[in-house]
């Protein structure tokens, strides 16, 4: 479903979950209600018409015995035959029914399970010491046939900003989805300050991580709430967070009660991404992932947006994909793969 990474990534899955349920319930009634009733009426109207042919066999067996049946009467029971056939036919036709259901259950059901995580291993992820990754031969398929990942090592030693270069279908983004374990490795290991990712809690290990990605998700809700994601900020922080990402103009024009639509559809391309990376800040994480953030950003605000980096990569550690020429000058490292 849209926004299922932003959902996992800020811890929102579980508030979620349960709207998400009640709503497919309520679906499922519905569209119970809606195919149940019509096919109740119609089965009254058959059943009437069964009895209604019952009435004539039994009545034109009658006349036949006491020979007071003609040739016309004969051709109307032919014709009265013919109403047998219709219910048989829709009892023949209920697997074929069934069988055009079985595919939507099942692709709800792949739905639910590829929303089911384990939490993993039960440390907590200790914030008070320097960051540090290290991908050690790791190897990762989507297919188990064809290896898009293999003997994979990488070593991002602390803060500071990090640039992930590759061509393309080379495996940028994945890599980014397994050190946020949204995928699971084939083989090899994922360290972070030296311990493998697995052993840590995973609600305690992604609240460390914050995402930006190419076409951020925005829920249908005001400014506000996409900025907190739900959580108890005042109104100074979020607007200092709103300074630092250049959003005044937005705010200006729109307070932050103004409902953004469904995915963010009344804002434009760079204003849903301004409101995504003043989202990461706010959440105040200490790894940022910008997945192509700055795609959907004009000359002026890429620049406000590299100037951003130069500024909080001190104290944070900064991923970065990205094909833009300017993240070159910010960037402490670059990683090719």
């Amino acid at each position: 479903i849209d926004g299922i990474k932003e959902l996992k990534m800020y811890g929102l899955y579980n508030l979620f979950e349960g709207n998400y349920r009640k709503l497919l319930d309520e679906k499922i009634i519905s569209e119970g209600k809606l195919h149940f009733l019509p096919q109740i009426n119609s089965a009254l109207d058959s059943l009437l018409a069964q009895l209604c042919i019952i009435f004539a066999y039994v009545a034109g067996g009658i006349f036949i015995l006491n020979q007071q049946m003609t040739l016309g009467s004969i051709m109307a029971f032919v014709t009265f035959s013919a109403y047998v056939i219709g219910p048989i036919a829709v009892l023949l036709n209920v697997k074929y029914k069934i069988s055009g259901i079985l595919p939507s259950v099942e692709r709800v059901s792949e739905m639910q399970n590829s929303l089911k995580e384990y939490g993993g291993g039960d440390y907590a992820f200790d914030t008070g010491m320097d960051l540090s990754i290290v991908f050690r031969e790791v190897a990762f398929s989507y297919d188990k046939s064809t290896k898009l990942i293999t003997g994979l090592n990488i070593e991002i030693p602390g803060y500071g900003a990090y640039l992930v270069k590759g061509e393309n279908g080379k495996g940028k983004t994945t890599l980014v989805n397994l050190l946020m374990r949204l995928l699971k490795i084939d083989g090899g290991s994922i360290e972070v300050n030296g311990r493998d990712i697995y052993e840590y809690d995973l609600e305690k290990y992604r609240e460390q991580i914050a995402y930006i990605g190419q076409d951020p998700f925005l829920f249908k809700d005001t400014i506000y709430n996409n900025l907190t994601l739900y959580q108890k900020v005042t109104n100074k922080k979020v607007l200092d967070v709103c300074r630092t990402c250049n959003l005044e103009t937005l705010l200006e024009s729109k307070t932050l009660d103004y409902d953004v639509g469904s995915n963010g559809a009344n804002l434009s391309g760079g204003q849903r991404q301004k409101v995504a990376i003043a989202r990461a800040l706010l959440a105040d994480r200490r790894i940022i992932i910008f997945d192509e953030a700055t795609s959907n950003l004009d000359q002026g605000s890429k620049m406000d947006f590299y100037r951003l980096i130069s500024k909080i990569k001190k104290e944070k550690m900064i991923i970065m994909i990205s094909h833009d020429e300017y993240a070159m000058g910010v960037a402490d490292k670059v990683i090719c793969i």
